[in-house]
């Protein structure tokens, strides 16, 4: 699930224009993808008016967990293509 929701968000980037950008910040982030995560874990109850909480889900995992990381990241840089 997660995987469908991280390809549905690189395409988006992608027709955006915005896919190399976004990959570039995400992994210049480094060792600051924890904060960010901790920021997003603690605005949960403000940000569920924006996102399910599978999303919000996703969106944690992918500051938190490197190899998340890394995925969305070739997703961005390819374009997904299917």
């Amino acid at each position: 699930m997660q995987q469908l929701i991280l390809e549905e968000w690189s395409r988006k980037i992608c027709a955006w224009g915005l896919g190399d950008i976004v990959a570039t910040l995400i992994d210049s982030l480094g060792p600051l993808c924890l904060v960010v995560a901790q920021f997003l874990y603690f605005s949960q109850p403000i940000a569920s008016v924006f996102l399910s909480d599978r999303r919000m889900s996703t969106l944690i995992d992918l500051f938190e967990d490197r190899k998340q990381s890394r995925l969305f990241i070739s997703y961005l840089r390819d374009g997904v293509q299917r």
